[in-house]
């Protein structure tokens, strides 16, 4: 493995400006929102959802030091997956990604962040400050009263703190609320010392659902299929009055992302006999249609770090990462269950999940994870992901599926 892992290093050096998932971003309009007392579509609809309302003032507090309500929690990982440079947080936050090196600048110190921090928000304590993570997009700061604080890499990254915003105060109302979320509540404006904007988050506690002992994984397939049944109640259009979007293969950036990375996988070749079947599959199948299964909302990025749970129960806690919240495919929120652990698993899931599947589900499903594990494979050199992981996602999703329930 280890003259594998030289192999696949060198290709940093050829890998080009688009880099990982370029996936559907939220954008739209604020709303005015209440506390459920009824169904959710029910609620949602007495809320004006679906209709046309005046926007709200934004619930991000700017360069303040009153804290919202404590129980409010935030991410504590910095959102792996680079998206689109915003231009307007109040439409399409979508367009290409820079056109310079896609190669993030060496990680913040924590005694930088701990003085921006103290520059803007006084009341947080920053003695000390942690560095707890860096992705392509954010540094990751926890303080000693569980305030995270990301800090963006690329200027374009510190304009979706306030869609983010949005997404958490709409999703707030559709999940139970015992499932935490990285609810945006202090957001600095750039500055000298700093030129973009940085924002802090409430921890969310728990660990990610890929650290789990084996022995809770029944209990922790149960959580997910709940959640997602919660999640996917909500249809398109009534997720689309809200303001969220769906994207194709031809907004703007993706195209170019998908024929990059299916170039890059071309110098996968030689990994192993699956990983070359993979990446023939890949060059043959057509791009994705827009024309896949019903339009719900889904969370687009639910990878296992991305789900939090307790570590001795396997109940969820918190699901973070929700810029690529959109409108899409129930199927797409299956992907990384399957390139996580499986077929076995995604049908245990599936098992358990409350709304009923259309029969070509598990196709689309396929289609999905088959496509979208070739091309998180392909980037992984440049964002520093787990390339085993990435090749095991291959082989799972490549794998037959001999779980399926005979109809």
């Amino acid at each position: 493995m280890s003259g594998l892992l030289g192999g696949i290093k060198a290709l940093k050096d050829t890998l080009h400006t688009w880099g990982k998932r370029m996936v559907p971003l939220f954008y739209g309009r604020n709303r005015s929102a209440e506390p459920y007392t009824a169904t959710i579509l029910d609620e949602l609809e007495r809320q004006g959802y679906g209709c046309a309302r005046e926007a709200n003032p934004s619930a991000v507090q700017r360069r303040v030091s009153r804290f919202s309500d404590p129980s409010d929690s935030g991410s504590q990982r910095n959102s792996p997956t680079p998206r689109s440079k915003v231009s307007d947080p109040e439409s399409s936050i979508h367009s290409s990604p820079p056109e310079e090196s896609y190669v993030p600048p060496e990680p913040m110190a924590p005694e930088k962040a701990a003085a921006l921090i103290t520059s803007s928000f006084r009341e947080v304590d920053t003695t000390p400050v942690r560095h707890i993570g860096s992705g392509t997009m954010f540094d990751a700061f926890r303080t000693s009263d569980d305030w995270v604080f990301r800090f963006p890499r690329w200027d374009w990254c510190g304009d979706l703190f306030e869609a983010e915003a949005r997404i958490h105060q709409f999703v707030a109302k559709v999940l139970p609320a015992r499932i935490r979320l990285p609810r945006v509540q202090l957001l600095a404006e750039p500055t000298e010392r700093f030129p973009y904007a940085f924002a802090g988050h409430r921890f969310v506690p728990g660990i990610g659902a890929d650290a789990v002992d084996e022995a809770l994984m029944p209990t922790v397939a149960r959580e997910i299929a709940e959640f997602l049944g919660v999640l996917h109640s909500t249809p398109g259009a009534v997720a689309e009055a809200a303001g969220f979007r769906e994207i194709t293969i031809d907004e703007a950036g993706r195209r170019e992302w998908y024929e990059h990375g299916l170039a890059v996988s071309a110098q996968l070749r030689g990994l192993d006999p699956v990983i070359d079947d993979a990446i023939d599959w890949l060059r043959a199948a057509p791009v994705p249609s827009p024309a896949f299964g019903p339009r719900q909302l889904i969370h687009s990025d639910l990878a296992p770090e991305h789900l939090l749970v307790d570590p001795a129960t396997g109940t969820l806690l918190g699901v973070i990462d929700w810029t690529d919240g959109s409108i899409g495919d129930a199927a797409r929120d299956f992907v990384s269950l399957v390139t996580w652990r499986g077929w076995r698993f995604a049908e245990e899931v599936l098992a358990l999940y409350p709304r009923r599947v259309d029969g070509e589900f598990r196709s689309r499903l396929r289609y999905m994870a088959q496509w979208l594990s070739v091309l998180w494979l392909a980037f992984a050199p440049e964002q520093g992901r787990d390339l085993e992981k990435d090749i095991a996602g291959v082989h799972n999703a490549f794998a037959p599926n001999a779980f399926q329930p005979s109809v």
